[in-house]
């Protein structure tokens, strides 16, 4: 016995999704979404494309760079700036990494500033806000003249000292007094 068509469709209307169903809001979705997502035709776009040289770039760096005066400026004037970018940094949520990296050893030479730097990872590090610091330093100092350089000079390590003899000959080294500080004592220094 076959089922008659009107329970067929009775059972279709009961398990098709309702107008309001959220099974139909989320096909209607689907459908908006791949409207939006769909490819415009090539023929829809602009048939030429304007093209600006690089060199007018350039040219605002030139002209942002001949803004700033050339006022002398020494190591105190220089440190006081630094200082203010550290500060600056961290109050704007600076990278520890950044902070700790303005915090290194540096020296004036001129109207160059060489910061001394322990490892390439730092030197990374520094090319990332490069131009923010340049820039912070020349607004500040009004000088259009500053560089920033940056030199990597390896730490040279010591042997280190464990025993008590290696510790007692090292510090023998600096103060060599303290051999006849131990001859007078009769002192081992392995003991």
């Amino acid at each position: 016995m076959e089922p008659s068509k009107e329970a067929i469709d009775k059972v279709e209307a009961s398990t098709a999704p309702k107008q309001g169903s959220y099974a139909e809001q989320l096909r209607q979705e689907s459908l908006s979404m791949e409207k939006k997502n769909k490819l415009k035709s090539i023929k829809s776009l602009p048939k030429r494309v304007e093209y600006s040289p690089p060199s007018e770039t350039n040219d605002n760096k030139t002209e942002e760079i001949s803004s700033f005066g050339e006022d002398p400026f020494d190591t105190e004037k220089l440190a006081s700036a630094w200082q203010q970018l550290i500060e600056l940094r961290t109050k704007n949520g600076g990278r520890d990494s950044e902070i700790l990296l303005l915090k290194q050893k540096w020296e004036l030479k001129g109207t160059s500033i060489i910061l001394t730097l322990t490892n390439a990872f730092q030197l990374d590090i520094l090319n990332r806000f490069h131009t923010d610091i340049v820039g912070y330093l020349r607004k500040e100092l009004n000088n259009r003249h500053l560089e920033l350089k940056s030199e990597v000079s390896e730490i040279v390590r010591e042997d280190m000292l464990y025993t008590n003899r290696e510790k007692f000959e090292y510090l023998m080294k600096l103060n060599p007094q303290l051999r006849t500080l131990k001859d007078r004592l009769e002192l081992d220094p392995d003991f």
